[in-house]
C-alpha cells in the first residue's frame, strides 16, 4: 500500500507567546499578545487605518506568512478562532488573500465567545504566501481577537516513512508532519513513537508505524494524537493487538469523547489481531485529538484523514474490522 508522503499541515497556537514565523505587515498594525483563563491569543484594538490599504489585499494587512511543501492541485483549508469582544467597536471583518491577491472576507459578530472560520484554497505551487487582514470602517475603534491558526490538506495520507525513528517517554511529546504525540505515559514507563515494524502485515503495517506501549505487557498506555488538522472522517490500520484497548476521538479533551472504540485482543495473546479503524463524526463535529488506551507493543500505520466537506457515503463509521 503506498501514500502520497509529499504534503504539509501546520497549527499555530500563541500559547508559547510565538509567532511560528506569522510576521507583522508592514503597515504595523496594533496587535499584541493577550492572556485569559490560561489561554493565549492575539489582540487588535486601534484606531481607523490612517493608511490606505493596498488595491490588491481590498484589506489592512495584519499577519503573513509562506507556506511551503504544498502539493499543486490539492485543497487546503485555512482555519482559525475569532471573535469581536461585546465592547465598543466598529463592525469588522477578517479577510484571507493569498499571493497578495484578495481571497475571502468574513464577517465578525460581536460576541464573547470564539467562532470557527474555515476557507477553502487550492494550492497552484509549492508556496503560497498567505496574509490575513481586516477590512475597517472609517470611523470607530476597531476590536478583533483571534487564535489557533490551521492550515491543512482536505485529505491527508500518511504512512510514516518520511519520518524520523523516535521513541518518548512519558511526559514527553514528539511533533510530526501532520499531529504531535503525547505520551501521557503508565505507572512502569512505557515508551510510544516512530519505529521500524518487526512484523510486516501487507498493506496494513509496513516499514515504519507509531508504535504504543513498547515492550509493556502490564502497562496501560494513554496516548495522544494532536492533529493540525481538524477532520470528520479517520482510517488507520491497528496491528499486533494482544490485549483489549480503546480509541476515542475528540474535538475538545476537556469534554466528553465525541466517540470511543473498543479493540478486542487476542484470546490468546501470543496471536495478536490486525484492524482496521474507521470512524465518521457527526455533521458539525471536528475531530481534533484522537487518544489511545493501549497495551503491549501494537502499532499504528496507514493513516487516512478527510474533511466533512469531502466526504462521501463510502465514508462510514464502522466497527473494527479484523484483517
Amino acid at each position: 500500500m503506498t501514500t502520497n508522503p509529499a504534503d504539509h499541515s501546520e497549527r499555530t497556537q500563541f500559547s508559547d507567546k510565538q509567532w511560528n514565523d506569522w510576521s507583522h505587515s508592514k503597515q504595523k498594525r496594533c496587535l499584541s499578545l493577550e492572556e485569559q483563563n490560561l489561554n493565549t491569543y492575539v489582540s487588535l484594538s486601534s484606531a481607523p487605518n490612517d493608511l490606505s490599504p493596498p488595491s490588491c489585499y481590498q484589506a489592512t494587512p495584519l499577519i503573513r506568512k509562506t507556506i511551503e511543501n504544498l502539493v499543486a492541485g490539492n485543497i487546503y483549508a485555512i482555519s482559525l478562532l475569532a471573535k469581536r469582544p461585546q465592547i465598543d467597536g466598529a463592525p469588522t471583518q477578517l479577510s484571507w488573500s493569498i499571493d497578495d491577491i484578495f481571497h475571502h472576507r468574513s464577517d465578525l459578530k460581536k460576541t464573547d465567545e470564539w467562532e470557527r472560520f474555515i476557507v477553502d484554497f487550492r494550492a497552484t505551487a509549492s508556496e503560497h504566501t498567505l496574509t490575513l487582514g481586516s477590512v475597517e470602517p472609517e470611523e470607530g475603534v476597531v476590536r478583533i481577537e483571534f487564535d489557533d491558526i490551521r492550515l491543512y490538506p482536505h485529505v491527508v495520507e500518511i504512512d510514516f516513512e518520511n519520518e524520523e525513528p523516535k521513541l518518548i517517554q512519558p511526559g514527553e511529546s514528539l511533533k510530526l508532519r501532520h499531529f504531535t504525540l503525547h505520551n501521557q505515559g503508565g505507572k512502569n514507563g512505557s515508551e510510544m513513537g516512530v519505529k521500524n515494524t518487526d512484523k510486516t502485515v501487507p498493506g496494513m503495517s509496513e516499514k515504519k508505524g507509531i508504535i504504543l506501549a513498547k515492550s509493556q505487557s502490564s502497562d496501560r498506555q494513554r496516548a495522544v494524537f494532536e492533529l493540525n488538522g481538524e477532520y470528520g472522517y479517520i482510517q488507520f490500520a491497528w496491528t499486533q493487538v494482544h490485549y483489549d484497548c480503546t480509541v476515542s476521538f475528540h474535538d475538545d479533551l476537556a469534554a466528553n469523547p465525541l466517540h470511543t472504540i473498543d479493540v478486542k485482543g487476542a484470546a490468546e495473546p501470543v496471536s495478536p489481531l490486525n484492524y482496521w479503524v474507521r470512524y465518521r463524526s457527526n455533521e458539525g463535529k471536528l475531530v481534533k485529538y484522537i487518544v489511545f488506551n493501549a497495551i503491549d507493543n501494537s502499532l499504528i500505520d496507514f493513516m487516512t484523514m478527510k474533511s466533512p466537506s469531502i466526504l462521501t457515503s463510502h465514508d462510514k463509521n464502522s466497527l473494527p474490522e479484523i484483517v
